[in-house]
């Protein structure tokens, strides 16, 4: 049950949920099948199915191929129809009461591969999501206070498309390296726009030291995101 309460408004939307499950082992653990589906009960948007599946095959010794699809539901939520506007230092955000909830049908499949004995993981994965109705925020041409006012609304077809690599390398035994970079293509299935505030790459490092022996360690992360479409600023970077 979500709780939007405000000296303004006062409302709840309750959501009943049951998500089931079963894994297959099958030729000697090589290859592993999950079948599952969730059931969603909304008491704005109604009842929603949704299957899914994922395997994984081990070909080789330390390689592991995965794919996974599925279809899912997100209603939404109090803050996006309901509440007041709320000021965000650079713009006001207004809710809409006429969202519809999205629908999205994802598959994705991916590489892994353990090298090194183990001490060096390499990853690629490429996912590709048709969504109905997606969330997102645009600017209304208005303006309150001097500030703009942005409101949410559904985008009729989106695509999400991306590639996602990773590399993660044991230096010490107390010393790891975690590499990512994601290529996204994300646009408007009508206008064949770029999806705001969706950066077409992004790259991230992180270095984490756990010395078990004395009890401390440390992280130290950095990450770039390329230019997007900013709802907050109206620029395209």
């Amino acid at each position: 049950e979500e709780a939007l309460d405000t000296d303004r408004v006062n409302t709840t939307i309750s959501t009943s949920s049951i998500y089931l499950q079963d894994e297959w082992n099958l030729l000697n653990d090589s290859l592993i099948l999950v079948p599952g589906v969730r059931f969603d009960d909304n008491e704005g948007y109604g009842e929603e199915w949704n299957p899914k599946f994922s395997a994984m095959y081990k070909p080789l010794p330390g390689t592991r191929v995965r794919l996974s699809t599925g279809w899912s539901f997100k209603a939404p939520t109090a803050i996006q129809t309901s509440a007041a506007p709320i000021n965000h230092y650079t713009m006001w955000l207004l809710s809409n009461s006429s969202l519809e909830p999205e629908r999205a049908f994802t598959w994705q499949l991916g590489l892994e591969q353990e090298l090194l004995e183990k001490r060096l993981v390499l990853g690629v994965t490429y996912y590709h999501s048709d969504i109905d109705n997606l969330i997102t925020t645009v600017a209304t041409g208005t303006t309150m206070g001097g500030l703009p006012v942005v409101t949410y609304e559904n985008v009729n077809e989106a695509e999400i498309q991306g590639v996602e690599v990773m590399a993660n390398a044991e230096i010490l035994d107390e010393l790891h390296l975690l590499l990512t970079y994601a290529y996204t293509d994300a646009r408007d299935g009508d206008t064949d726009e770029r999806l705001v505030n969706t950066p077409e790459h992004t790259v991230s490092a992180q270095l984490d030291y756990d010395n078990a022996k004395y009890g401390f360690g440390g992280t130290l992360s950095l990450s770039y995101t390329s230019d997007q479409v900013n709802t907050d600023y109206g620029i395209g970077g």
